[in-house]
């Protein structure tokens, strides 16, 4: 039995307030792409892996079509394989040079602070009552657990869920979820599997329950003494069969510190009666939890990090990193073959009609979105999208026509050379391979480290490319190789791009084979960079770089003057990655205007709709970029230039009516 709830203090700051676009669907579901091995630490084990290796991982997942555009949250958690020790856990960004960057924590979005509107689900007296819809899920950052119910399982577990767009039943790989999901989302509309536990139907909110004097919030996908929901459903918690007994014990999920990790709520947990309740993001900022910097590595006992990814497009990737030390390298390469380095996620309700999230995250959840690290201690093979359109992007979301430029490296890792190295390239799915040199294709060979490649592009299949074969490849040696591909014309929002590297070897002792596949998403796209304009120059130059955290606005433009107006409305507001890069996915065609807000001491000198030698200082705004969006097009390259020493900056004044109003001052 573990230790019943104990008050828990919280600190509270002030409130920050997110909203979400209207979507089609109830809910935006996940899909699991791939683990991989960081780039920054190919150079580590070229060597091969050796006790004392400091070595990062990649979790990649998506949002998947559901019918819906934009998700409140989504829970990705990997199971910690033996012979390691987690010493670092991130959520990152990809950089235009292929590395990646540790990234802030992203807020869920906004959903009601009552029942939401399905109503109350349980009793409005005693000591079981009604819990928050948003309450339950806005706890955001990352979360550790050593408990035994949050390990992986050799043979998953099956449940039913009531809203997944995935039928029947679905796989769940630990037994902590899987309790969750009986209690709070199980059950379908054939009578096949059993309702919640709770009564809430699968549906709506969950439970608070009273233990002396105090009200505890259940149901939360991290649960633990860190959140703002502590409490769980643990059928050992009591020696009884009594549901609201077995709500009386704190979760297994402990948090990390991170920055803008969010607790789900402020002051102390209560019943709520008021169906739906406003529409609002209550959580406010922590900076609670383990710290690695301070406290070193997990608990050696640690089986399970778990990321939250906030509010959430179609058209993104989530991407995270875990990053390990190496205390048994024999076990630790086992486990790649043994299906014990795994990553699993699911996603949750999302806006509809303007009336926020519905349900908690177990009616969604989808246990099938589960995949194992394809490795070997022979040899690593990284793919990875380079290039959209002869510009520098990692191919989240893509639209019909565009190019694509992939980059393949494989690394021998072990001990000795390897034979007989094939290494091939398949369109997998909506996507044909081109020839090096094609328009928007930024390599003019193919080749790289190889003999060049025989393909087929324009096949039925969409076309194979296989390089030449190398003899022998020696101990820590790499090959890398390039090739572009164009996405088929005629896709809709929501279908995946895929492409997939694949390399087989002779070992000595027997041929392996490893596989690694990106994945992208037909969906808008609008993307540019923010750059610190090294010489005023208002355009891209050598030596300019990229300005990390300004803030970055997307506004409706809703008169299509290609300015902002004060009828304009705010869609999406977002910080530039390290690189200075930004992007916006999964809006409908219209007319659209980018805002950026400088960072202190920087002045705008140019962007990508102020043509030199105008500048700013002649009526121009350079903080405003404005942008026609086709169905699922993309709209690249929409560059910001800030300069510490720039031409004074424009001061603009709101138009007077009936002249439309201009919001044009200089921004700060």
């Amino acid at each position: 039995m573990r230790n019943r709830t104990l008050p828990i203090v919280i600190l509270t700051v002030a409130m920050l307030c997110l909203s979400v676009r209207s979507a089609s669907a109830d809910y935006v579901g996940t899909a699991v792409n791939r683990i991989f091995l960081d780039p920054e630490s190919i150079s580590v084990v070229a060597d091969g892996y050796d006790v004392g290796d400091v070595v990062s991982y990649i979790l990649e997942t998506t949002p998947r079509d559901t019918g819906s555009t934009v998700g409140a949250a989504s829970w990705a958690t990997l199971y910690v394989p033996p012979g390691v020790e987690v010493v670092g856990a991130e959520i990152v960004a990809p950089n235009s040079d292929g590395t990646y960057s540790a990234v802030p924590a992203e807020d869920v979005a906004a959903i009601a602070d009552g029942c939401g509107k399905r109503k109350c689900a349980f009793p409005t007296t005693g000591t079981y009552q009604n819990g928050k819809v948003n309450e339950v899920q806005q706890d955001t950052g990352i979360f550790y657990s050593t408990d035994p119910q949050t390990a992986l399982l050799t043979t998953p577990l099956t449940v039913e869920t009531t809203g997944s767009s995935k039928k029947g039943l679905q796989s769940v790989y630990n037994q902590w979820d899987y309790n969750q999901v009986l209690a709070f989302g199980a059950g379908d509309k054939t009578g096949n599997n059993p309702l919640a536990l709770s009564g809430n139907r699968g549906k709506g909110n969950t439970p608070v329950v009273q233990i002396g004097s105090t009200w505890y919030g259940t149901g939360s996908p991290v649960a633990g003494p860190d959140t703002y929901y502590t409490n769980d459903y643990d059928p050992d918690c009591d020696a009884s069969s009594t549901f609201e007994l077995d709500l009386h014990c704190t979760g297994p999920w402990q948090r990390i510190k991170y920055p803008n990790a969010k607790i789900g709520g402020s002051g102390a947990v209560a019943p709520t009666t008021t169906a739906p309740g406003t529409i609002q993001n209550t959580s406010v900022a922590t900076t609670a939890g383990h710290d690695f910097s301070v406290n070193g590595a997990l608990p050696a006992n640690t089986n399970a990090v778990r990321f939250v990814n906030g509010i959430r497009r179609l058209g993104d990737i989530e991407t995270a990193r875990i990053t390990f030390r190496i205390t048994d390298p024999t076990a630790f390469t086992a486990s790649f073959n043994a299906n014990e380095f795994c990553l699993d996620s699911t996603g949750s309700d999302t806006d509809k009609a303007g009336r926020g999230a519905q349900d908690n995250p177990w009616r969604y959840y989808e246990g099938n979105n589960h995949k194992c690290y394809d490795g070997s201690a022979s040899g690593n093979l990284f793919k990875q999208t380079r290039y959209v359109n002869g510009v520098a992007n990692p191919g989240f979301a893509l639209s019909p026509g565009d190019v694509v430029g992939y980059e393949i490296t494989f690394t021998n890792t072990g001990s000795t050379a390897l034979s007989n190295v094939s290494l091939t390239d398949t369109a997998a799915l909506n996507l044909t391979l081109l020839e090096p040199g094609n328009a928007n294709c930024p390599y003019t060979s193919y080749d790289g480290d190889l003999p060049g490649p025989s393909y087929t592009p324009g096949s039925a299949s969409g076309g194979t490319a296989t390089w030449g074969t190398i003899s022998s490849l020696g101990a820590g040696q790499s090959v890398t190789v390039h090739i572009c591909g164009q996405v088929n014309a005629g896709l809709t929002g929501g279908e995946q791009v895929k492409n997939r590297a694949q390399v087989s070897y002779d070992t000595g002792t027997g041929t392996e084979t490893l596989t690694s596949e990106t994945l992208g998403t037909v969906a808008s796209i609008i993307a540019g960079t923010v750059y610190r304009d090294n010489d005023g120059s208002g355009t891209k130059t050598a030596g300019d770089t990229g300005l990390s955290g300004v803030t970055v606005e997307l506004y409706q433009d809703n008169n299509g003057d290609g300015m902002l107006d004060g009828g304009d409305t705010l869609l999406s507001t977002l910080q530039t990655n390290p690189d200075g890069s930004y992007q916006f996915t999964g809006y409908p065609a219209g007319n659209y205007v980018v805002v950026e807000t400088n960072l202190p001491a920087y002045d705008s000198s140019g962007d990508a709709d102020t043509v030199p030698p105008a500048l700013c200082n002649t009526g121009n705004t350079c903080d405003v970029i404005a942008v026609t969006l086709a169905t699922n097009g993309s709209s690249l390259e929409n560059d910001f230039f800030d300069a510490t020493s720039a031409p004074t900056a424009v001061t603009h004044t709101w138009a007077q009516v009936p002249e439309p109003m201009c919001r044009c001052e200089a921004r700060h």
